[in-house]
């Protein structure tokens, strides 16, 4: 009687093995099959409810008993409307026999044949009869899924398969002779062979497989089928190897082996998949579909370049689990197109490759704001873990980031982002590289054309494995990459070090060296000002000496619409990196500003000024003992802070009470904050806790309105009879809050004229003092001792503070 329900016909019973003919069949541990039928059945409508956020969540008699989940599966089935309008939540048994009926009409318009199938209230009472439901969904199964029709070859010319689905397994590993759905299943060897035939070598093991370990082999064959082809896993390996297994299920699982997409090869993915005709579709506000780019950074480097085209073929072959069917992975270039030529190193590359580096797309080819705009766009981002201002608009769609440097800000990303970044290797090329030769080596061997990109870009990017930031495993990436091609590793580098776009970029015009690596900013507030920078790779002054700089930077603003326009400089000088910047623009009040509110930059640390105007340019440097390049992307962010507000860095002092607080110049870069004690209100007032109050709210207020990192504070003790020193309990409460707020912030604290016992003491009590904060103090008796660490000729001492001064040198 199940057998009958199951639709078991002459077609069928052929494809049991000998021992499962009929006779064998009556023997059969019914209850046996109908589990797995169970767990195979719900585990393949899942895998297609899952396109709706949908699923069985218990037996499938039960959950489809209202007609809800089996209209929603016969929509998703054939991509067509059961009906206008059905009960979504039906709330009695009317609704739900309304809902089955739609469905058993529809199905019968399908041709989907249901001999045994009585009418609606079959299904709704399901659970009294769950047989009667699983062979329901075996016809649904059997007609939507394993009857495709597939052009197939004939796998053994004499015999003729008596079901499409064995001739076409019969074509895809005719060696194996497979003339069953049951017994020839039972050793796990097949299935790994036929995964073997969908993919070469994605399961090679098979011919070596035992089959005295069903399990393992079938196990292992059925992972890589649903890791690296996204072949569900309907069916459990231990029911396909199952003396008892059914046929039912093993066709269902086959099927899905069958629908399966063979992983393309990475020439074909550059040039269909990934290309920027692919791209640029999605400009279309028609298209439903969600283009998922990976993004390299901006300054395109090889190492960004390959990274971005080499992860995206890695992920779309993968399946991972952010790369849904409605997504597209699609490698981009963070540079305009028009400007990739500059780009020697890569181009010369995948030129090497036979990769056509043209057909990628680059990011003005997309609009990535639309696409924003629309719900239609993810990001990864590549060798890069912070987007430009004019990208940043953008980090809501980041959902992955793989990068070797870490210089994000906190708190931009969410916590459960996966983020891959290790600092403890010199590129991205080479985590790419460990991805490639741990997961998918396969990969290597079918496409070599990756190995020498991958190899290209790390020799390329750690100077030949001999830069500072080398590390173990760049070597060993580069060894284990090394051995799967021939090609000469020190050759290599050679032509692509020659192919640099350094000595390109130099012979180029000035106005292409400007527009080669430009990043604009529009954050100003209506987009009154707005700001841009450039990466010049020579000396800054060589660049400013060039005849047509001066018209080349005039016509970069122009063209932008630049209030300020930022070169920054990276070059070595011998084993130094010589990191210069220049600030432009056709406002020199603005500028100067400008250029004194970078001077209080803690996180690019300029360390000398020079004044000099070469272009209308102001000129400072810093020297680091290495760079990659981040310091331009703080330099463009501080403009672009600077533009929001616009208002010069004040050095004289301000108006406060009694002048107790004021900024007095720069010394390393940071500002130094000056507090003077015989400008605090004598104690013998009236109203002393109220001067006192305003006077420590101003104070707090100073400090936090300074746009800096870190500041260095001098406080002037002398200059007073004593009156003016503040009482304990303002001395207290200022210790604790500037502890709190402040400890952080304060690079150094000097004390001058504190006298020998106020110095006693404080070092005494320093033991229970802030430990950082204590480090920070220096004292210093007279302001020549001070002058040792201060250039204290920016500071203007009131005249009791020198008077003081002069007494203290005199007896000493």
């Amino acid at each position: 009687r199940f057998l009958c329900v199951m639709d078991l016909d002459e077609s069928l019973l052929s494809l049991f093995g000998d021992e499962d003919e009929p006779d064998a069949l009556r023997t059969v541990d019914t209850e046996l099959w109908k589990e797995m039928q169970e767990r195979t059945f719900a585990a393949w409508c899942n895998s297609r409810l899952k396109a709706r956020g949908m699923s069985i969540e218990n037996r499938l008699a039960d959950d489809l008993s209202d007609g809800v989940l089996l209209i929603n599966l016969l929509e998703i089935l054939s991509e067509r409307r059961v009906v206008e309008r059905y009960n979504r939540t039906p709330k009695n048994k009317f609704q739900m026999l309304e809902n089955c009926r739609l469905c058993l009409d529809f199905m019968r318009k399908e041709g989907v044949k249901l001999v045994g199938i009585i009418g609606p209230n079959n299904v709704v009472e399901g659970a009294k009869n769950p047989r009667l439901i699983l062979g329901l969904v075996w016809k649904i199964i059997r007609h939507y899924q394993i009857d495709k029709q597939v052009e197939v070859k004939a796998a053994v010319a004499e015999e003729k398969p008596s079901h499409p689905l064995l001739a076409w397994v019969r074509s895809k590993i005719p060696e194996k002779n497979v003339r069953n759905f049951a017994s020839d299943w039972r050793s796990g060897i097949n299935v790994a062979a036929l995964v073997d035939a969908i993919q070469p070598g994605l399961c090679p093991e098979h011919a070596t497989m035992d089959d005295s370990t069903p399990v393992e082999n079938a196990r292992l064959a059925m992972n890589r089928a649903h890791a690296y082809l996204g072949v569900p896993m309907v069916l459990d390996p231990q029911d396909l190897v199952s003396k008892s297994n059914n046929v039912h299920c093993v066709m269902t699982y086959v099927s899905c082996l069958r629908d399966a997409k063979a992983m393309t090869d990475f020439k074909a993915f550059i040039d269909h998949r990934a290309s920027v005709a692919t791209a640029r579709k999605y400009h279309n506000s028609g298209a439903v579909e969600v283009m998922h780019a990976v993004l390299c950074s901006q300054d395109c480097d090889l190492d960004s370049m390959v990274s971005s085209i080499a992860h995206s073929y890695f992920n779309e072959q993968a399946n991972l689990k952010f790369n849904q069917a409605s997504s597209v992975l699609i490698p981009l270039f963070n540079q305009r197109r028009a400007d990739v030529i500059f780009c020697t190193e890569a181009t010369y590359l995948f030129g090497e490759c036979n990769v056509d580096s043209t057909r990628v797309a680059c990011i003005d080819d997309v609009n990535l704001t639309s696409l924003q705009a629309q719900g239609r766009l993810k990001l990864t981002l590549v060798n890069h873990n912070e987007l430009s201002p004019p990208q940043r608009h953008l980090v809501p769609d980041v959902v992955e980031i793989l990068d070797h440097h870490d210089d994000r800000t906190e708190g931009v990303y969410e916590s459960t982002l996966p983020i891959w970044i290790d600092p403890d290797v010199g590129c991205t090329a080479t985590l790419i590289a460990e991805c490639y030769l741990d997961q998918m080596p396969h990969l290597l061997e079918k496409n070599p054309e990756i190995v020498v990109l991958l190899l290209g870009a790390i020799l390329y990017t750690t100077d030949n494995l001999t830069s500072p930031t080398t590390c173990e495993r760049d070597h060993d990436a580069a060894e284990r990459l090394g051995g799967r091609t021939s090609v000469d590793r020190d050759a290599l580098y050679t032509e692509l070090a020659q192919r640099s776009p350094g000595p390109r970029l130099t012979r180029a015009s000035a106005y292409d060296v400007l527009r080669f690596d430009f990043k604009r900013a529009d954050d100003a507030p209506g987009g009154v000002h707005s700001g841009g920078s450039v990466l010049v790779r020579e000396h800054l002054d060589e660049f400013l000496a060039r005849p047509d700089a001066s018209e080349a930077i005039d016509r970069v603003s122009k063209e932008n619409d630049l209030a300020l326009f930022a070169l920054v400089s990276h070059c070595f000088d011998g084993d130094r990196v010589r990191c210069q910047v220049g600030v432009s623009g056709s406002d020199g009040k603005l500028v100067s500003d400008a250029v004194e509110y970078l001077r209080t930059r803690d996180d690019i640390q300029l360390s000398s000024v020079d004044e000099a105007e070469p272009c209308g340019l102001k000129v400072f440097r810093l020297e680091v003992s290495s760079g990659s390049g981040s310091e331009r992307d703080a330099v463009l962010s501080h403009i672009v802070d600077f533009l929001k507000n616009p208002k010069p860095v004040s050095v004289s002092p301000p108006p406060n009470p009694h002048n107790v607080m004021w900024l007095s110049g720069h010394h390393d870069g940071f500002p130094v904050v000056v507090c003077a004690a015989c400008y605090l209100p004598e104690r013998s007032v009236a109203d002393y806790g109220t001067e006192m109050s305003q006077v420590y709210k101003f104070c707090i207020r100073f400090i936090k309105d300074l746009r800096c990192e870190k500041f260095i504070a001098v406080y002037l003790y002398g200059g007073t009879s004593g009156m003016n020193v503040e009482k304990y309990r303002w001395m207290r409460q200022w210790y604790f809050y500037f502890t709190k707020k402040f400890e952080k912030k304060v690079q150094s604290v000097y004390l001058l004229h504190c006298g020998a016992w106020t110095e006693r003491l404080l070092k005494l009590t320093g033991l229970f003092m802030n430990r950082n904060l204590y480090e920070k103090l220096t004292f210093a008796s007279t302001i020549e001792e001070l002058s040792q660490f201060l250039d204290v000729h920016q500071i203007n001492f009131p005249q009791s503070v020198l008077r003081e001064d002069e007494e203290i040198s005199e007896k000493t």
